[in-house]
């Protein structure tokens, strides 16, 4: 990845597994990541120069665009948004799968 290709990247449930993984992938190479996840830890090896983390409640869409000002006030453009928060419902196909878990994942 180059300078001039692809720089701010905002990744939605940057403490779960996946998220964590996209951000420190993203870091090391010197991307400029803001990770979106409820609750005010982060991971100590997360903390560095490209990386910033926000709290928000995502399904609550007032703190979505509260955190997506907050984003745009420190930099101009957000080239990409990944959503790997949420969950998973266990125990079914995908054809029997119901709207409401859906809705929950």
């Amino acid at each position: 990845m180059t300078e001039k290709t692809i720089k701010n990247w905002v990744i939605t449930g940057s403490k779960g597994n996946v998220g964590a993984a996209l951000v420190e992938t993203l870091t090391a190479s010197r991307t400029r990541v803001f990770g979106i996840d409820y609750g005010t830890e982060q991971h100590v090896d997360e903390v560095n120069q490209f990386y910033t983390y926000l709290e928000a409640d995502l399904i609550d869409i007032e703190d979505v665009q509260r955190v997506f000002n907050e984003i745009q006030i420190r930099v101009n453009n957000i080239h990409v948004w990944i959503n790997v928060v949420g969950g998973f419902a266990i125990g079914t196909t995908i054809e029997d799968t119901t709207a409401a878990d859906w809705s929950k994942m």
